[in-house]
């Protein structure tokens, strides 16, 4: 078991006399990280997962320069003219944009990055909006975070 640490708390402004250190204990957190992506088979088909939570801010389709770059060296490994299909998930959360939207937007952002790391590949974009969930959504009254999380996704598939 990892061990607390002590932290003595003092406003700055404080006369020594007048206010009394405050002790707060600090425990290490046991924090779950999400890796940006994950590799499987499908069949025949090689699937990436790139968790958009990473790639993209909230209703966003935007990709960072730091996203291009790993995507960029995500499809190093693909064979050479190579056809891939990109496509778009979202959780069952209503967005500004609306969800069909948001995953076509999502997915053209991702496919884009793909043709400008490599150029020889056939790149086809699709959005699929919540309809191929891969985890639960719960419900709005006892919503499912960690389903959700893993439904906001782009999937490369060669």
């Amino acid at each position: 078991m990892a061990s607390a640490l002590t932290l003595t708390v003092q406003p700055a402004w404080a006369n020594d006399s007048e206010i009394t250190p405050l002790d707060i204990e600090i425990t290490p957190l046991d924090i779950n990280i999400s890796p940006v992506d994950t590799k499987k088979k499908d069949g025949n088909a090689d699937v990436v997962s790139l968790s958009s939570d990473i790639l993209f801010d909230i209703d966003k389709h935007e990709l960072s320069d730091n996203a291009k770059k790993k995507i960029g060296d995500l499809v190093q490994d693909i064979p050479k003219n190579a056809k891939i299909a990109v496509g778009g998930h979202t959780d069952n959360v209503k967005s500004k944009v609306g969800n069909k939207k948001l995953s076509e937007l999502r997915a053209k952002s991702v496919a884009d990055a793909v043709k400008a790391a490599r150029k020889d590949l056939k790149v086809d974009a699709k959005g699929f909006a919540d309809s191929k969930p891969v985890a639960d959504n719960g419900s709005d009254a006892k919503p499912n975070l960690e389903g959700r999380a893993q439904n906001r996704r782009v999937e490369i598939r060669y």
